[in-house]
């Protein structure tokens, strides 16, 4: 690992691209020596530079893996797999949509069972796929109803707890601009996880296109949640930065 970073700096120092087989080789080693950290920021480092949907899966599959994350930080994974194009098969679709369900997500369930469906990941014979987007779809139109008014409700709330529900909620049913200003609410009132918080902001930014202000507030993520936002950030600085005068997307 050591030569390996030596040699790394000696391509970055002479303007030369490190190889990917470069990476996929020290993130083997650091696995080996038993070094999760290292192989993590490594695994960040390969698809800084190479971002293919092969290497953006495969990252996030060690992560998951060897990372142990929490359901929530697990979750967040698998929406980024998705926003870089990375889900594959049967199984992608079915641990994404059963993670979403047992974050209680309904909406994001069936979006996701349908976007599987439609890329045919996914051809409805699978049981537990089929139960799954059964149930969601019992309780989806129903949140769904909900969510302005309780929205207008969170706006009055002491703390921002209420805002930050709302806004998960959002951000599940695919509504990243409305989101983002429920997370920006829970923010200024106060009274929550700020890491959360400012790393499910930066998400609905990436995926409503700014990238700028999606770095901005997952720069501000740090302890267990940073290495989630990093991957993220990472995603948002791939993006193109809008125009000055563009119209920033709404909704889904």
């Amino acid at each position: 690992l050591q030569l390996y970073e030596q040699a790394a700096s000696i391509m970055e120092r002479g303007g030369q691209p490190v190889p990917v087989d470069w990476y996929r080789r020290a993130i083997d080693l650091a696995q080996r020596v038993g070094n999760p950290a290292k192989a993590t920021e490594l695994s960040q480092q390969l698809v800084r530079g190479y971002p293919s949907a092969r290497n953006w899966r495969d990252v996030l599959n060690y992560y998951r893996d060897i990372g142990n994350p929490d359901p929530i930080a697990a979750l967040d994974s698998w929406r980024l797999q998705s926003a870089t194009g990375a889900l594959f098969g049967e199984t992608d679709y079915r641990d994404y949509a059963q993670a979403a369900a047992a974050a209680q997500q309904p909406g994001e369930v069936v979006r996701v069972i349908e976007a599987g469906r439609a890329a045919n990941m996914l051809d409805g014979t699978n049981d537990v796929i089929n139960g799954l987007l059964r149930t969601a779809q019992r309780t989806a139109d129903a949140a769904r109803g909900r969510l302005d008014q309780r929205a207008t409700a969170a706006q009055g709330a002491a703390t921002g707890a209420d805002a930050l529900a709302v806004a998960d909620d959002y951000l599940g049913f695919g509504n990243y601009a409305q989101a983002a200003a429920l997370y920006r609410t829970a923010l200024e009132k106060g009274g929550v996880d700020a890491a959360l918080v400012n790393s499910r902001l930066g998400m609905a930014l990436a995926l409503i296109g700014s990238p700028a202000e999606a770095r901005a507030a997952l720069d501000q993520v740090g302890g267990d949640r940073g290495w989630m936002a990093r991957f993220w950030g990472i995603y948002a600085d791939s993006l193109p930065i809008p125009a000055a005068n563009a119209v920033t997307p709404a909704g889904e």
